[in-house]
C-alpha cells in the first residue's frame, strides 16, 4: 500500500475514534511549491508536506509536521485532538 493511502486511512481512523465529524474536514492538496489558491498554506506557514493544521474556531490549535516529532504521527495527531 503507498504511504499517501496508508496514512489517510490512519488518519481518518484516528478522527472518527476522536469523534470528528468528516464534513468538518477540509483537505488542501499541496505540491512541492507548497501554492494554493486560497493561501492556505501560505497563511498556515506551511513548510512541510503532508502537514496537519487543527483549527478550532478559526484559530489553529494543533499541528503534525510530516510523521511529527517523534515519528509516530498518528499518536501524535491523537493527542492533539484529544486536547481539543
Amino acid at each position: 500500500m503507498p504511504r499517501l493511502a496508508l496514512r489517510s486511512s490512519r488518519f481518518y481512523k484516528i478522527l472518527g475514534e476522536a469523534g470528528v465529524d468528516k464534513k468538518r474536514v477540509t483537505l488542501f492538496a499541496l505540491d512541492r511549491t507548497k501554492k494554493d489558491a486560497a493561501h492556505f498554506a501560505t497563511n498556515f506557514n506551511v513548510q512541510h508536506v503532508p502537514t496537519i493544521i487543527i483549527l478550532k474556531n478559526g484559530k489553529e490549535t494543533g499541528r503534525v509536521v510530516e510523521y511529527g516529532v517523534t515519528g509516530k504521527f498518528d499518536e501524535e495527531l491523537a493527542k492533539a485532538l484529544s486536547t481539543n
